[in-house]
């Protein structure tokens, strides 16, 4: 007699949890059924949303592992990640978040002032007075 090899159902609530400007991160919890074997990892993918991307395989973690950092990201694009659920009998659906996600955009640095001159230091005070940086 032969046992039927059953994978586990996908991981649920694969959430963002923080964001760098070249990093995400995400959790999960446990598969509600773990199926025929027990789970041995879990498996990060990410897709970019550039047209024609594929799934990329980025990272296999330890099955008490339930969170990630994706890293080396780059801020201008929105990424699309899953995490599925491997044992001996297979690996599970994904579980996929529900949207597209980036990093942190990196702020841009204010403009800079021309023309800046002091105009009096005064017991301990200096004032100072420059262009706007605005064209009128």
């Amino acid at each position: 007699m032969h046992s039927v090899l059953v994978p586990p159902s996908k991981p649920v609530n694969l959430t963002v949890t923080d964001t760098t400007y070249t990093s995400i991160d995400v959790s999960w919890l446990c598969p509600r059924d773990f199926g025929s074997k027990p789970i041995k990892h879990y498996i990060l993918y990410r897709r970019s949303s550039k047209p024609g991307s594929e799934w990329k395989l980025i990272h296999r973690v330890n099955r008490s592992q339930l969170s990630y950092t994706f890293e080396n990201l780059d801020s201008s694009l929105s990424y699309h990640l899953r995490v599925t659920a491997e044992s001996d009998a297979g690996e599970s659906e994904p579980c996929d978040l529900p949207s597209a996600v980036s990093p942190k955009k990196k702020p841009k640095p204010p403009p800079t002032l021309d023309h800046v001159f002091v105009r009096t230091i005064d017991d301990g005070v200096i004032s100072l007075k420059w262009n706007s940086l605005f064209k009128k």
